[in-house]
């Protein structure tokens, strides 16, 4: 299982515009493998890195997030549907989504991103 998590930063110091990295991180270590800065945790960054994931590590069994703007529906639409389209593309690849994230699963996460974030600004 991986989790996609997001963590907004002024990444370059201010050389550079604001940004977010999208890190999948191994469900059984804290280990980042596979990471992007995107402009921001917005619907089409959390479809387009997926899919840059799968493509050079390939498609896992499941992803878990942390329940986001971008990966659940905040109102009911048209047909009824609870789906958002990142929820309904997941499926359709047969990659069940599980959106929640235990406290402790947090700040495992919290700490391979600061670790990560150490490691890139030196």
């Amino acid at each position: 299982m991986v989790q996609l998590d997001c963590s907004e930063h002024d990444w370059f110091e201010g050389r550079g515009s604001r940004c977010a990295l999208l890190a999948f991180i191994d469900d059984s270590t804290p280990t980042i493998v596979w990471s992007e800065f995107v402009d921001s945790e917005s619907n089409h960054s959390i479809m387009q890195t997926p899919y840059d994931y799968f493509k050079a590590c390939g498609m896992p069994l499941a992803l878990y997030d942390n329940r986001g703007k971008c990966y659940k529906v905040n109102i009911h639409n048209e047909e009824n549907l609870l789906l958002t389209q990142y929820e309904q593309s997941l499926g359709q690849l047969g990659v069940n989504l599980f959106m929640h994230v235990a406290l402790r699963q947090r700040d495992v996460l919290d700490a391979a991103f600061l670790q990560h974030e150490t490691d890139l600004l030196r």
